[in-house]
């Protein structure tokens, strides 16, 4: 059952602050069942690295519940098609003036900094920007890549996957029972030792897309998953 908590932060006598979590109940995390870098890929219309450029916060139609639109510049599409015009990412949470809303396992996106996200169109969505698509990251934090040079005495980019404020549990249909794990915990449960990005000894029921892997692999692995070839934007 999933829950709405508000918590209060003083910040100053003449101010304060409100956090709103969704919750479940695990606590303050997002309970999933984790994909496999082909799973993400063939759940998403298209793969794209891109850096974000800006970011727009408002309330819900039902004005209980916070959304943040990033918008993306497209530096390469991986997989798929990506139509013409603003393309837009849209997250569950944000903050709005003294109001903030955080939900664990949805990922993060910072202004500035470069991503590879596996992206899910919305279908029929209202936005502000003239002739926008939205789309979502599939799998939530899953989804998202975030890309950085590392000091190892050479040129390579890495992508990493964030999964904090996760946890993962093993499909019913493909374990009984199921066991849990936050990720990147690597102790040892009830049904084994769970590593993120690895396999169980007990079998593939807890494989992962990896956690870390340079960003040439991971574009590699993408086209390889869809034996697709790089794709421009689609104009149509």
């Amino acid at each position: 059952m999933v829950e709405i908590i508000i918590k209060v932060i003083r910040r100053s006598l003449a101010a304060i602050f409100i956090i709103i979590f969704i919750s479940s109940a695990a606590g303050n995390a997002a309970v999933m069942i984790p994909l496999t870098l082909a799973d993400l890929v063939l759940g998403s219309d298209a793969v794209v690295i891109c850096r974000i450029q800006t970011a727009r916060s408002f309330w819900g139609k039902d004005q209980k519940r916070i959304y943040t639109d990033y918008r993306l510049e497209v530096k390469q599409v991986i997989s798929g098609k990506i139509h013409d015009g603003p393309v837009l990412v849209r997250k569950l949470g944000g903050i709005l003036g003294k109001i903030g809303m955080a939900v664990p396992g949805s990922g993060k996106l910072e202004i500035g900094k470069s991503y590879v996200l596996f992206l899910k169109k919305i279908r029929n969505i209202e936005t502000r920007e003239k002739n926008s698509t939205v789309y979502v990251t599939r799998g939530m934090a899953q989804g998202i890549y975030r890309i950085e040079k590392k000091s190892t005495g050479t040129n390579d980019f890495f992508a990493i996957h964030e999964l904090s404020g996760a946890i993962f549990i093993s499909s019913p249909a493909k374990s009984s029972p199921a066991s849990t794990t936050t990720a990147g915990d690597d102790k040892k449960d009830n049904d084994g030792v769970y590593t993120v990005g690895k396999v169980s000894p007990q079998g593939n029921r807890y494989r992962m897309a990896p956690a870390e892997l340079k960003l040439e692999d991971l574009i590699n692995q993408v086209r390889q998953a869809v034996g697709d070839k790089p794709r421009a934007r689609d104009n149509n």
